[in-house]
């Protein structure tokens, strides 16, 4: 009876108690830091640009039914299921409900959420949710001074100061609150970043570009979009932001209309994310909310206190988490904090060793493969060092991004501690492709037409602490 090649690492489960507690993956602020304002890009703490993706929470108000959201579970939830980097807590200021009517509760919903995104290791946006902060300036200043105070010193924190202002000029209106605004949070918190809107519900960033706030270090500028409203032309403002130096954060976008509600735009949406991949951008889509609108990314009937499954997803939430959870692909290459021990989940005593060499003339991927015979042995001869059905397979080749593209062979002829020299024979190919700094698939492909060709999952066993270090340093490419 024929057997196929299984894959799993030696000694699985001796190593894997040996590292029960350690190999627990860098968060992404653990990986990345303090950002940063570098030109007109963000940049994490080794001064590599850096593009976040994750959630904006709907309004905070009190009645408005968003409240039971913010929470931990959530967080939780966005960070371990979506893998989101970020999260927004939208702070309703004037709105009915909102902090003039209710101080006390829509401040304490917000630093739960910003306490459990420190506790999750995601940076978090505290948003000044208004279309008419100029009219509340000196409750802003306590508000965010308050913030700065309790959180100026976690890199997790950045202050969005203006949410959307609509009619208002930026020289005579915008401009003058948010500086004043983010003066006074620079006299407590000199670096956390200060995020500020511009008019027409913060897309006019050109306009705020040609005319930035002065002498404050590590502000940005937010732009805010709707797939199914707004095209090219917003495109073409952010474009000009960004040549006129300003560094932009797009802190709150949707796949639907830009009333919130509608069918997911699929290719208006792509078309964004396309944009903002290729610009480095970081993104938030609004939001996290079961309200019975196109934009929410729960179903009405969700619950709100955990749980949560795709099932409990609505359109627009499956599209973005799919969006969301693979954004951080975009950015993975070989690296090489990827070299260690791997390991196929579900079989036993066999495995992978890998090393990357990413540095120098030669960029490549070495390969051991401890496996054993295709065919099944009556009578397997064992001696003091295993047995005749143990195979041992290597692998090289050239890796471009997240692929690395080998040429398997096989060795035989040796003998133990003995000098004689061993024979090579080319057997197959190997793609390996990875998908994060612990997951990769492997894909083999033997000469041999009795060989059974298959693609499996591989899991890292080693901790994944260097390969998100590798990449937190890597330069954009």
């Amino acid at each position: 009876m024929k057997r196929t090649l299984a894959c799993t690492a030696v000694g699985v489960g001796m190593v894997l108690s040996l590292l029960a507690g350690v190999a627990q993956a860098q968060t992404p602020v653990a990986a990345n830091g303090a950002l940063a304002v570098s030109d007109n890009r963000i940049v994490n703490q080794y001064g590599n640009p850096i593009s976040l993706a994750g959630n904006s929470f709907f309004w905070s108000n009190t009645g408005w039914g968003a409240e039971e959201y913010y929470q931990a579970a959530t967080v939780r939830y966005l960070q371990s299921e979506w893998n989101a980097t970020i999260v927004r807590a939208a702070m309703g200021v004037e709105e009915p409900g909102g902090y003039i009517d209710d101080p006390t509760g829509n401040q304490q919903r917000v630093e739960a959420v910003v306490d459990a995104a420190i506790d999750a290791g995601v940076y978090v946006i505290v948003d000044w949710h208004s279309h008419a902060a100029e009219n509340y300036q000196a409750e802003a200043i306590e508000f965010f001074e308050a913030m700065a105070r309790k959180y100026g010193e976690t890199p997790n924190v950045m202050y969005e100061v203006y949410n959307e202002p609509i009619q208002q000029t930026w020289t005579t209106t915008i401009k003058p609150y948010s500086q004043a605004v983010a003066e006074a949070i620079r006299q407590i918190d000199p670096d956390n970043l200060i995020l500020v809107g511009s008019s027409t519900w913060s897309q006019d960033v050109d306009i705020a570009a040609a005319e930035p706030l002065t002498n404050l270090d590590n502000i940005a500028y937010t732009a805010h979009f709707y797939a199914g409203t707004h095209g090219q032309s917003l495109r073409d403002k952010i474009d000009l932001a960004l040549e006129r130096g300003a560094a932009v954060v797009i802190s709150e976008w949707g796949t639907v209309n830009a009333n919130g509600d509608g069918a997911v735009a699929t290719e208006a949406t792509m078309q964004w994310m396309d944009f903002i991949s290729e610009r480095g951008l970081t993104h938030l889509n609004w939001s996290a909310h079961n309200k019975d609108e196109g934009a929410s990314i729960f179903r009405p009937d969700a619950p709100t206190d955990g749980g949560w499954t795709d099932a409990h997803l609505s359109d627009s939430g499956l599209v973005v988490k799919n969006l969301v959870k693979g954004w951080n692909q975009r950015a993975l290459s070989v690296n090489a904090g990827l070299s260690g021990a791997w390991y196929r989940p579900d079989t036993e005593g066999q495995g992978w060793m890998l090393d990357v060499i990413d540095s120098g003339p030669s960029r490549q991927v070495f390969l051991t493969w401890f496996t054993y015979a295709n065919a099944a042995s009556d009578e397997p001869t064992l001696d003091s060092l295993g047995s005749d059905q143990h195979r041992w397979l290597v692998a090289s080749g050239d890796f471009s991004g997240p692929t690395a593209e080998l040429t398997m062979y096989r060795n035989h002829g040796g003998i133990f501690n003995n000098v004689m020299g061993t024979e090579q024979a080319e057997v197959g190919r190997i793609t390996l492709t990875f998908e994060s700094c612990v997951a990769a698939s492997l894909a083999f492909d033997f000469h041999d037409p009795n060989m059974t060709d298959a693609t499996i999952e591989i899991r890292r066993l080693s901790p994944d602490a260097f390969c998100r270090s590798q990449l937190a340093q890597m330069p954009a490419e």
